[in-house]
This record gives C-alpha cells, sequence and structure tokens, in this order.
C-alpha cells in the first residue's frame, strides 16, 4: 500500500511539473508573438538624394548611399526595392530593411553590379521605399559604361541601346535585324555609315573625346548618341 501511495505521488508531481512547463512556454510564445505587432506609425518619411547619377563601368561594381529621414517623429521600419529591373544590371541592399529612428535618419547602401551587356547604357531606375502606412519612390539615372568593343542592335525601328557611353577608343558595330534598310548618320557627318541592308553591319572606332548625335536617314525618327570619356 506504501509503495501504491508513493507511486501516485509521482505521478501528480509529474502532471503539475507538466503544467507549469506548458505554462512558462506559452508565456515566451505570447512574449515572442508581441514583436511581431505591427509598429503604429505616425509622420512619415522621405527619402534624401543627393541627386547625382549613378555611374557603372562595365563588368564592375560599385556602391551607392542615400539616407531616409524621420519627420513628424515617424518610427518604423522601411523596405526597399527596384520597381524595373534592369536586364544585365544586378541590383541589391546592404540589408533587408531599415530601421528609421524616431526624429532620425538611416544610411541606406544600394550595391549596383553589371553582368553582361545587355546593361550598357542609360537607365532609369525607380527606388520605391515603403513602411506599413507610407510610401515614397524616386528615379535615379543609372549610366554603364563601356570599356570594350559594344555591339548595338537596330531592332524594331530602334537603336538599342540609343544612349551610351564609351571609353576612349573602344570601337561600335550597328547590327541590322529589321527587314529593311538602315542607316547609322552622325548629324555633323563626323560618321555615315551608308545604307545597311538587313542581318549587315556597321563598325565605328571612336578616338576623340566628345557627344556624337546620330541618326538612321530614312528614318528621321531614330536617334541615337554616343559620348566618348577618357
Amino acid at each position: 500500500m506504501k509503495q501504491y501511495h508513493i507511486l501516485i505521488l509521482i505521478l501528480v508531481l509529474i502532471a503539475i511539473t507538466g503544467i507549469i512547463l506548458n505554462v512558462n512556454k506559452n508565456e515566451e510564445v505570447n512574449k515572442d508573438s508581441t514583436t511581431e505587432v505591427d509598429i503604429v506609425e505616425v509622420g512619415d518619411f522621405v527619402i534624401i538624394d543627393g541627386g547625382e547619377p549613378m555611374v557603372l563601368l562595365e563588368g564592375e561594381k560599385e556602391s551607392y548611399r542615400l539616407k531616409i529621414k524621420s519627420l513628424d517623429e515617424f518610427e518604423s521600419n522601411v523596405k526597399l526595392r527596384i520597381n524595373n529591373p534592369v536586364r544585365g544590371i544586378k541590383i541589391d541592399f546592404d540589408k533587408s530593411q531599415y530601421h528609421i529612428p524616431k526624429n532620425g535618419e538611416t544610411e541606406i547602401t544600394i550595391i549596383l553590379e553589371n553582368y553582361d551587356h545587355y546593361g550598357l547604357g542609360v537607365h532609369n531606375i525607380t527606388l520605391v521605399a515603403e513602411s506599413n502606412s507610407n510610401k515614397h519612390a524616386i528615379v535615379k539615372t543609372l549610366d554603364v559604361i563601356a570599356k570594350g568593343d559594344v555591339i548595338i542592335e537596330i531592332e524594331g525601328y530602334e537603336f538599342h541601346p540609343n544612349i551610351l557611353t564609351i571609353k576612349k577608343g573602344v570601337s561600335i558595330t550597328w547590327i541590322n535585324k529589321d527587314d529593311v534598310i538602315h542607316t547609322v548618320t552622325e548629324t555633323d557627318l563626323y560618321f555615315r555609315s551608308g545604307n545597311i541592308g538587313a542581318q549587315s553591319a556597321f563598325r565605328q572606332e571612336f578616338t576623340e573625346l566628345g557627344t556624337y548625335g546620330y541618326y538612321c536617314e530614312p528614318h528621321t525618327y531614330m536617334l541615337g548618341k554616343i559620348t566618348v570619356i577618357e
């Protein structure tokens, strides 16, 4: 009989211990869940940008910085994204989200990398910053500069890319992918391709610094521009 009472006592102690553990576990879960509750936001924020264009060399990586500033006691987390990804350009941020302190500001780092020739040329990048209750966007110009020889495709009655910055000494080859004749004619006749038939090409080397506007003679609305830098 004594052994029976001891067994009952052990079972009771085990049951009480289990109840205590479950209570503690529930308290921890509830405590953790409070961290997931959305912050109640007041005020707003603003993106502070120096205004300079972003410049990236072909095949290289570069970082650019801007700031997000609290307005009217705003304090919350802000996530950033690129609204219009560019082929040939990888765009990342140094964090997945940023905490903006009340009446303070936080620095944002944008990481750019060109990984193939499709990214060459000038692009408008829309940067979107969004918190729980607020969203703002800015448009940044990204100029990806060619260091080596370049191919510009003529397709759909357009030059791709139509605006391009290159290093001195680079050669450009225009390839006509349309079924009609096009030309590549510099505005001041510094260079002139003559007729370029379907699947034919024209090549020009650039050895002098400057900006060269060009167009297609049969289709004068087709415009392009080359800027040569040191």
